[in-house]
């Protein structure tokens, strides 16, 4: 055992049977994991931002923040960053002048191509051995959880979750979905 493995008999049984719990294990090892083969100036809430507003150049910043799981505060923390590094250009919108428009500068497309090959080759170290079923299970379970937690954080959660069996249940027929998961 090293240093930085805790032994499961020394979790408190009420510990051991929290889902919470091993979020958060599973939250600080992606970060470690993170800054170890992806990128240590990077994070991947930076990445995803730049994901998003290449996809969506000129899109408005109040609008990446919900789709990228970011809130308000967080997301102007990171858009800050991402422009002070070069990486993004913020204009006002022409229409309303409240608004501002992100683009990515070339710098930071180049920098979102780099990190997203490095944060794919994470992607599949971190699934390594669950073979593409395993693996469309360990997100539809994953997306299941973090749709259902985020309904009950914003009060809507005192029906059951709507669980999908089908997303549950991959077909082996079907070719796996090749998107990413950032976190």
């Amino acid at each position: 055992m090293t240093g930085g493995q805790v032994r499961t008999s020394a979790i408190p049984p009420e510990m051991a049977t929290a889902p919470g719990y091993f979020l958060r294990r599973l939250q600080q090892a992606y970060q470690a994991a993170w800054s170890l083969h992806v990128d240590s100036v990077v994070t991947s809430p930076q990445l995803a931002v730049l994901l998003a507003v290449g996809r969506n150049p000129g899109v408005e910043q109040g609008l990446i923040g919900n789709s990228v799981a970011l809130d308000r505060s967080t997301m102007t923390g990171v858009v800050d960053r991402l422009e002070s590094r070069g990486w993004l250009k913020k204009r006002r919108s022409s229409r309303d002048g409240r608004k501002r428009l992100l683009y990515l500068s070339p710098d930071g497309r180049k920098v979102m191509a780099e990190t997203m090959q490095r944060s794919k080759q994470l992607e599949d170290l971190l699934m390594e051995g669950y073979g593409p079923e395993g693996r469309l299970l360990v997100i539809a379970m994953l997306s299941q959880l973090a749709e259902y937690w985020e309904a009950v954080a914003n009060n809507f959660g005192a029906q059951e979750p709507n669980i999908d069996e089908d997303a549950a249940d991959p077909d082996p027929t079907e070719p796996p979905v090749d998107d990413v998961g950032v976190s």
